[in-house]
């Protein structure tokens, strides 16, 4: 496959064609949240605040100029005094009630502009890639041997990839975070019309994939935030929701995404589960230091709400919703540990280990070589993964403009398999 990188003077990133081009919105969820509308309020917040301060204190000096002419005053004025106190009451008491007034006008304006609505961004590309394929050897055909080609090529793949973002923030310390995709090459594609279409609609890659038109939702989590632990300076996170695993560091930078956390050298699924990070920088005084533990389930054994199918036969069975179907694959479940000891924005050191259990493959029944039937996914054990890698954004200290902007990275994967028995 391969990429044109187009690189332009005083550009920091790379545009890549894929012809990339990203938009980011923000708007509110309400008509009436508008740019215009934001910056009216806040020079009325401003406004505001300004006749409150001047309220207050014009109301501080009259209460000491009241205090003092009390002082001064003599006896044969205390009928006229009595009637100016009056009358200062009065003025007291309307000006008491503007500032509450005032005071409700602003609090109404800050809870309409402190961002407690969700927020959309719309992250929309079109890419052309040109696919050259060098195949390690041309295909069998029983009773043919090897024919065809051993290289297969696409000039021109054309798609489009659409990323709806979505957030909000409920406190200070919990918002919740969404996306839906779309990723479909232009027209209608060959390849799975007419046919099983295989992994393309699989859960872990369906948004991955250019396949149809159809909008998924990509990822939805809740993600809970606080700058203590136990009293402790231990800033840490909790999430839990569908939180991809792709776009993961280093890999990331192949199509100019933000890095989404796990490194991408060895994992690259989307995913439903939970993860929690606590932060060391300010204990240990070293930078970027931190833990993060994730833990996730790829695969449910559930039966259907209203009937099931038999595995074994193929023929429709009655079963409880949603229980368990021995004769189904099992759960797959996957947790993992991420552990950065050091990360200044310019160096930075990564390490990470999974677990993943019940992994699956496709089952095809061969007793008739000359037609195999796909019989549906089985399961093919499990897996260890650890990967660690070393990046360098931006070499040296000003030594050039191109070497501020090269990112140099080495990484480093190894994975050894719990291969399942059969039989």
């Amino acid at each position: 496959m391969i990429r044109v990188h187009i690189k332009e003077k005083n550009m920091k990133t790379p545009l890549i064609l894929s012809v990339a081009a990203a938009a980011v919105l923000s708007v509110g969820l309400q008509a009436d949240e508008t740019s215009d509308r934001l910056e009216a309020m806040q020079a009325q917040i401003e406004t505001l605040q300004e006749e409150l301060a001047t309220l207050k204190t014009a109301n501080n000096i009259t209460e000491d100029e009241e205090a003092d002419e009390t002082d001064e005053q003599v006896s044969d004025e205390d009928k006229d005094e009595e009637e100016e106190d009056d009358e200062e009451a009065d003025d007291g008491d309307e000006t008491e009630e503007r500032l509450t007034d005032l005071e409700e006008q602003v609090s109404e304006i800050n809870r309409n502009t402190a961002g407690s609505h969700l927020k959309f961004g719309v992250d929309f590309r079109t890419a052309v890639d040109n696919l050259q394929y060098k195949m390690a050897g041309k295909a069998y055909v029983k009773d043919q041997g090897f024919v065809g080609k051993d290289t297969q090529s696409n000039d021109a793949f054309m798609t489009n990839r659409l990323w709806i973002n979505m957030n909000w923030k409920a406190t200070e310390n919990i918002s919740f975070t969404g996306q839906l995709a779309y990723n479909k090459a232009y027209g209608y594609r060959s390849g799975f019309n007419g046919g099983y279409p295989g992994f393309e609609t699989f859960d872990w890659i369906t948004n991955e994939n250019a396949y149809d038109d159809t909008v998924r939702v990509r990822s939805a989590y809740f993600f809970l935030r606080n700058d203590e632990m136990f009293g402790a300076a231990l800033p840490w996170t909790f999430s839990i929701g569908r939180r991809p695993s792709t776009n993961g560091h280093l890999i990331n930078l192949r199509d100019d995404d933000h890095a989404a956390s796990p490194m991408g050298h060895n994992i690259n699924v989307e995913f439903d589960g939970a993860s929690a990070k606590i932060g060391f920088e300010e204990l240990t005084g070293v930078e970027g230091m931190y833990v993060k533990f994730c833990a996730g389930r790829g695969g449910t054994n559930a039966n259907a709400k209203f009937f099931t199918v038999d595995m074994t036969t193929g023929t429709p069975s009655v079963a409880a919703p949603y229980a368990k179907n021995s004769a189904d694959i099992p759960d797959i479940d996957l947790a993992g540990l991420i552990f950065v000891p050091y990360d200044d924005g310019q160096y930075s050191i990564g390490t990470q280990y999974y677990y993943a259990a019940n992994l699956i493959d496709a089952n095809f029944d061969n007793s008739n070589p000359m037609q195999p039937v796909f019989m549906g996914m089985t399961d093919v054990g499990n897996m260890h993964a650890l990967t660690a890698n070393f990046a360098i954004n931006g070499i040296g200290d000003e030594w050039s403009d191109f070497l501020d902007d090269t990112i140099f990275f080495v990484s480093g994967a190894w994975s050894i398999t719990d291969p399942k028995k059969d039989g």
